[in-house]
């Protein structure tokens, strides 16, 4: 396809308005793709410029939202409690910065639509009510993340290894193996174990450089870069663009080491734990 370079100038906010409208215009046409309708009249937004906000209008004037929110908009609260109602919920908590979420869900309840959320105990309830508003919300409280390690001699299956788990999170069944590198200042994740990108959970911590890479939540040392390692989890996508690399959620990571190695790390996290006390 040929493409055209087009210069749009920054302070003409007017123009740059309606060359958006001209663009939104040939995308219908071309992809099938129109402007959002108004829920109310259905009739097709006009994007429209209010302070440093971008804005789609009802020419009625009683339906109005910023450009990227329409479905939490016009779609919220959820009349049932069908697929999409716990994936906008999620969006919702997202849009508010919602954090410390264990699971979250919406029921009917004879007629009546209920969130129910179960939270951990950093999440502010505040911010769950809020999000969900005008759903009544059902808050359940779970313990938080934390992580624990186990020695694991070897088997005729796997090599002896030192695993640390997270506590407090449901994991899939899918594993990368590779070795643990540091992540990049630009990289959106954790680690590196191989080439693959991963989050390992809010309860263990990374150390600076010239330190050990993985933290346990006690803050003793668990894995070094270079180290040959296993993570179970699955890949979640990062968006919607398609072709872009997901980043892989891990709820456990075992370091393959010998029980020495192991050893001398279980007297360093007993005698940490015996300074704290």
């Amino acid at each position: 396809m040929p493409t055209v370079c087009v210069s749009l100038d920054r302070d003409d906010i007017r123009g740059r308005i309606d060359f958006a409208c001209r663009l939104q215009a040939l995308l219908d046409l071309a992809l099938e793709r129109p402007v959002p309708r108004c829920p109310t009249h259905d009739l097709g937004l006009t994007p429209t410029r209010a302070g440093n906000e971008m804005l789609w209008v009802c020419a009625e004037g009683d339906f109005r939202c910023e450009v990227g929110e329409y479905e939490l908009s016009a779609f919220w609260p959820p009349v049932q409690a069908d697929a999409w109602a716990a994936p906008l919920l999620g969006r919702r908590f997202r849009q508010y910065g919602v954090a410390g979420l264990s699971s979250f869900s919406v029921e009917d309840r004879g007629g009546q639509l209920v969130a129910r959320v179960a939270v951990r105990p950093e999440a502010d309830e505040r911010a769950v009510r809020d999000a969900a508003a005008p759903l009544p919300v059902e808050i359940s409280k779970v313990p938080g993340i934390t992580t624990v390690r186990e020695w694991r001699p070897a088997t005729d299956r796997d090599p002896a290894h030192e695993l640390l788990t997270l506590r407090g999170v449901s994991m899939a069944l899918a594993r990368v193996d590779g070795t643990l590198l540091r992540a990049a200042p630009g990289d959106d994740c954790d680690f590196l174990v191989g080439s693959a990108r991963v989050r390992l959970g809010a309860a263990h911590l990374i150390g600076g450089h010239g330190r050990s890479l993985l933290h346990d939540s006690d803050g003793v040392p668990f894995a070094e870069e270079g180290d040959p390692v296993s993570c179970g989890g699955g890949y979640v996508p990062v968006g919607p663009v398609r072709g872009a690399t997901p980043i892989f959620h891990a709820g456990q990571i075992s370091v393959y080491r010998d029980e020495a190695s192991a050893g001398r790390r279980r007297g360093a996290r007993q005698a940490s734990a015996s300074t704290t006390l």
